[in-house]
């Protein structure tokens, strides 16, 4: 379908009554550089108790959002989760094509997103992409912050901004090296409920090993910003979503839920890197505890005032006395708390990497004694193997329950798990750890804090015939 206002689908317009608005910046069904093809899946569950229609609504990428857009309308059961493959296609029509989904109900959802380069019989390579709600965006006179942009033999940086409240917006860019010295900057108009994303090179940056940028909004609406990174080699592409300097400022406690370097299944390789950038006016020594399952291990680092520090293999590097593979936490304790990212990947040499972007937490989006929360897109089938993860951050040690459903809460196991304080502890294959032992193509994970401190559970959804994994909070 071509046109401005487009209502695909059985059901009529959800109506004006009070509204969840969910926003996923970038999806896709379009061919890519080096061969790549990209396509979206999406999955969304209901948490409410009455059934009702979720509409989801795309925009081309640079198309005015309030005059051109295209929707779709899905009902919906109550505690229902449901898996929607190659939205933008299956959706909207569009067989070449990228833009913005906004997700509307009336109703308490959940939703998550893959976008992924499908190879058929090879296998894919894909990034996971969340939500965002309204408040995440940075609005007028706010500012935030990408890390981890390359351009080189290895990888290549896609930049992207999403407008995400109806109003065009101007966003100014500035870039920087590792040691904050300014290599550029660029001003860009975004239009209402649209997307705008370009590789770095259109920025005038031919090449860049390791970098940061800054954006900040003028005028207009709301914006997320992201970065995609891409191997060349493999086409397998992460998301970095942008981070709200005051999001971390004052985190003098922050979390990792797992680093590693080790060999796993269908000869995975796993590393980590480590990008961290100090928004301090004072320079910030930043204690690195490493908790593996039968060891504590402590490294620390010295990093300046507004300066970007790239650590590659992370455990080898700092953690050099440890031999033989090894997997944990790592928990960062700073004065001021310091932006994170952190990339674990399967490093295949010469054939590129597999990774997947892992987020630094403080106190913040925790789950407590008594909280739930869920997580979607797993699966256990021939293509694909689902790790769940948790990690304790208050050293009191916990008790979690995992509950695995499909379809309308249909229940597939349930079993429960102890955490030791400050440790990581991932059920590698869960589903058969679990006895469930039937081909699951799409399910969701209820993660509930029986006792103890906070923890921070995901899981890590591994494409078997790749060894590519992405990372589900």
């Amino acid at each position: 379908p071509q046109g401005a206002g487009i209502d695909i689908g059985a059901y009529e317009y959800i109506g004006s009554q009070e509204e969840m608005k969910l926003f996923i910046p970038v999806v896709a069904r379009a061919s890519g550089a080096a061969g790549a093809n990209w396509v979206t899946d999406l999955m969304v569950y209901n948490n409410s108790n009455v059934a009702g229609q979720v509409e989801f609504t795309y925009t081309p990428t640079g198309s005015n959002g309030n005059t051109t857009y295209y929707s779709h309308i899905e009902s919906i059961k109550a505690k229902e989760g449901i898996f929607f493959s190659n939205i933008v296609q299956n959706f909207f029509g569009f067989a070449n094509n990228s833009g913005s989904l906004r997700v509307r109900a009336t109703l308490s959802v959940i939703a998550t997103s893959r976008t992924y380069n499908d190879q058929g019989t090879a296998g894919t390579y894909g990034q996971f992409i969340p939500t965002f709600n309204l408040d995440e965006g940075i609005s007028s006179s706010g500012n935030a912050y990408l890390f981890s942009l390359k351009q080189n033999e290895k990888f290549r940086t896609n930049i992207g901004f999403s407008e995400i409240e109806g109003k065009e917006t101007q966003i100014k860019i500035s870039f920087y090296d590792k040691d904050g010295s300014s290599i550029g900057n660029s001003n860009l108009t975004i239009p209402p409920y649209s997307i705008i994303q370009k590789n770095i090179t259109e920025f005038g940056i031919s090449s860049i090993d390791d970098g940061f940028l800054k954006f900040e909004v003028l005028s207009g609406g709301k914006i997320i910003g992201y970065l995609s990174i891409v191997d060349w080699k493999t086409s397998d592409a992460i998301f970095v979503p942008h981070q709200n300097p005051s999001s971390q400022q004052g985190e003098n406690h922050q979390l990792i839920p797992v680093i590693a370097r080790a060999k796993g299944g269908y000869d995975a390789n796993w590393k980590t890197d480590l990008y961290l950038y100090n928004q301090s006016s004072s320079n910030q020594n930043i204690n690195l505890d490493f908790y593996t399952s039968s060891s504590k291990y402590t490294s620390s680092i010295s990093l300046g005032n507004y300066k970007l520090k790239t650590i590659e293999d992370l455990v080898s590097e700092n953690f050099s006395q440890i031999e033989g593979d090894v997997s944990g936490s790592l928990h960062l304790n700073s004065n001021d708390g310091v932006m994170i990212v952190s990339r674990v990947y399967n490093d295949q040499g010469d054939a590129g990497t597999y990774g997947q972007y892992i987020p630094g937490w403080g106190s913040k989006n925790l789950l407590k004694t008594g909280e739930t929360g869920f997580i979607l897109q797993i699966a256990s089938n021939s293509d694909f193997r689902t790790n769940i993860g948790f990690t304790e951050f208050e050293g009191k040690g916990a008790e979690v329950k995992v509950q695995i459903f499909k379809g309308v809460q249909e229940k597939l196991g349930e079993k429960n798990y102890t955490i030791e304080p400050y440790k990581n502890l991932q059920v590698n294959n869960i589903f058969s750890n679990m006895g469930i032992t039937s081909n699951v193509d799409s399910a969701y994970a209820k993660i509930t804090v029986l006792s103890g401190g906070s923890i921070f559970a995901y899981a890590s959804v591994v494409d078997n015939k790749t060894g590519d994994a992405i990372f589900i909070p």
